[in-house]
């Protein structure tokens, strides 16, 4: 006679319990069972829910007891089977009406439920359950959540009462990022020298144009240890690193919170000010967040060339579809850049074009230009914007967690810091409007110091060109927010027309040039036009030629395209008359 299954489940609630006895504990009695009791323990389903809470329920809707359950309702397995647990517990702790359904549930499937917590078994069947074993199942259940939200309510005064003491000033415990260490009295904290040396070196290399895995090669190389026990640096750390609130000398107290069935740490009211000491000023943390709000950190290695100063930002919306021009390999000294045609997706039907001669169009007008033009104003107030906009990022992710906590329990404290976040980013969006139409978001301290790095690239080989394109790209992200390529004229297969836009960031007006390209080489370049940038949509428009319409227009319709086409017609002469902007090269 075939014997019947039984399946072995087992939950941790957490981690450390794992390690200790509980996992040998609740592994080794259900395989003597089965065999005394002529069952078969199948351990094709993995049963085991390792740091998962009973007391929330996860382990019933999202852990493996859940996948018990469907494979029950699947008919993968059979009615009859049985389901070993070390105790009731383990299944649930939840409050007893619902432990209780849970657990009579499982026995209404036709399973039977085995608890070996005890020197004699306890074996619940559906059809044999008993008011004494109901009554038992009740007690034990009650008792499981009981103990669990006693040592809830612990924990969370204990938390609490620590939270409330370093809002308060005191330091409390020792946890603190590894470039810091508690002072002996436990009076605060004190810098690792070693260690804040190189969290300084990591920030001023990021702000010098060094992306995360670069910084952490040049760290590795130059023999700066880790601040962990690891045995060199990684981009993820480098990433950790610069985000991490500590630099300004914050600390984010946590608290635990149920989540989607899962307990996580979620922040609690506002950031401490000044609970540890700050490795950077305000100025330098302010630049910092909002270069990582605009600039990716890539974790996964690069070359070390520097190829694109553009990477993403070259697009073309064509189908009402936005197509990213994507870097080609490098042939005959030339680098191409590719991009479906219009209504075409066949690889073979893509353009290309030579992306060295549409970066050199671009690094000669962007050296030309006279940025009192562009921004209304001859000075600048440098990275105030910069840090203004890095203040918004900060302030709008703290009330986004805290409307989280207010939707899943509401509380006074937290309406009120709900309040006050909103009142500061009113204030600090009204003080950036003042600041973008005094100098329209674009420094001329940014422009200019863009422009000396594009005259230094003359004549340049080697680590230097590489490490000056490499600030260049860093400069390039915080001015120039895209190029759109919006029309090509191939004249011949080798001699092309290239309408391009350079918008750019937090500028509502961007530039239309002109290039012409003949054998990869750009032949000649000038500004067509001068367009704006809807804020709202970010759609780009042109002013039309009649000085009488008033209305802008979108790049793409059909009048503005005649007006491009016009000024293609226009011959190089004319064009080099009107336009102190024109190039020719050759």
């Amino acid at each position: 006679m075939r014997k019947k299954k039984a399946y072995s489940y087992l939950r941790f609630s957490s981690g450390p319990q794992a390690k200790g006895d509980s996992k040998r504990r609740q592994s080794e009695r259900p395989a003597e069972w089965a065999e005394a009791n002529g069952y078969e323990l199948d351990n094709s389903l993995v049963l085991m829910d390792e740091g998962v809470s009973g007391w929330t329920g996860a382990n019933a809707t999202t852990g493996k007891l859940k996948a018990f359950i469907d494979a029950v309702d699947a008919g993968s397995v059979k009615k009859g089977s049985a389901l070993i647990v070390e105790n009731l517990d383990r299944l649930t702790r939840q409050q007893v009406p619902v432990a209780l359904e849970m657990f009579l549930s499982i026995l209404r499937r036709g399973i039977t439920i085995v608890t070996l917590s005890d020197a004699h078994p306890e074996i619940f069947h559906w059809e044999k359950l008993s008011e004494v074993q109901l009554i038992i199942a009740i007690v034990i259940l009650s008792r499981a959540h009981g103990e669990s939200e006693r040592k809830s309510q612990f924990g969370k005064a204990k938390w609490r009462s620590r939270r409330e003491e370093m809002r308060k000033g005191k330091t409390v415990g020792n946890l603190c990022p590894r470039w810091l260490k508690s002072k002996e009295d436990r009076s605060g904290f004190i810098f690792v020298r070693d260690k804040v040396k190189t969290v300084r070196k990591i920030v001023k290399l990021y702000l010098d144009g060094l992306g995360a895995h670069l910084i952490a090669e040049k760290l590795n190389t130059d023999g700066n240890a880790p601040l962990g026990h690891g045995r060199q640096w990684d981009a993820g750390q480098i990433k950790h690193v610069l985000s991490h609130e500590a630099l300004i000398g914050r600390k984010q107290p946590m608290r635990l919170e149920v989540v989607d069935g899962k307990r996580k740490k979620v922040p609690d009211g506002e950031p401490i000010v000044d609970y540890f000491p700050a490795v950077v000023d305000q100025e330098t943390w302010d630049r910092l967040q909002y270069e990582l709000s605009i600039r990716s950190v890539n974790t996964q290695p690069r070359k070390q060339t520097i190829r694109n100063l553009f990477p993403g930002s070259i697009i073309s919306i064509w189908d009402n579809h936005i197509h990213v021009w994507k870097l080609h390999s490098t042939q005959n000294g030339i680098t191409s850049i590719y991009c479906p045609r219009p209504g075409k997706s066949n690889k073979k039907k893509r353009y290309h074009l030579p992306y060295t001669a549409i970066e050199r169009a671009v690094l000669l007008h962007l050296r030309e230009l006279d940025a009192s033009k562009l921004t209304g104003r001859t000075t600048s107030q440098p990275n105030q914007i910069d840090a203004i906009s890095g203040k918004l990022v900060q302030l709008e992710q703290q009330l986004t967690n805290t409307e989280q906590g207010l939707t899943k329990a509401y509380s006074d404290t937290l309406a009120r810091v709900a309040q006050r976040l909103e009142g500061e980013i009113d204030e600090l969006q009204q003080q950036l409007s003042t600041l973008t139409s005094e100098q329209q978001n674009v420094t001329t301290e940014r422009i200019k110091d863009l422009q000396d790095l594009i005259e230094q690239l003359d004549n340049k080989s080697g680590d230097t060109l590489i490490s000056l394109r490499r600030k260049l790209k860093a400069r390039m992200q915080t001015l120039v927010k895209r190029l759109q390529i919006t029309q090509i004229d191939e004249i011949s297969n080798q001699h092309k027309h290239i309408v391009l836009g350079i918008v750019f960031r937090g500028e509502p007006r961007c530039r239309i040039l002109k290039l012409e390209i003949k054998q990869g080489q750009l032949v000649s370049s000038y500004m067509l036009a001068e367009a704006i940038v809807e804020r709202e949509t970010g759609e780009v428009t042109l002013a039309m030629i009649d000085k009488n319409d008033p209305d802008w227009c979108s790049l793409d319709k059909p009048e503005i395209l005649a007006y491009i086409d016009d000024q293609f017609q226009k011959s190089r002469e004319e064009r080099e008359v009107e336009d102190s902007h024109y190039f020719s090269l050759e």
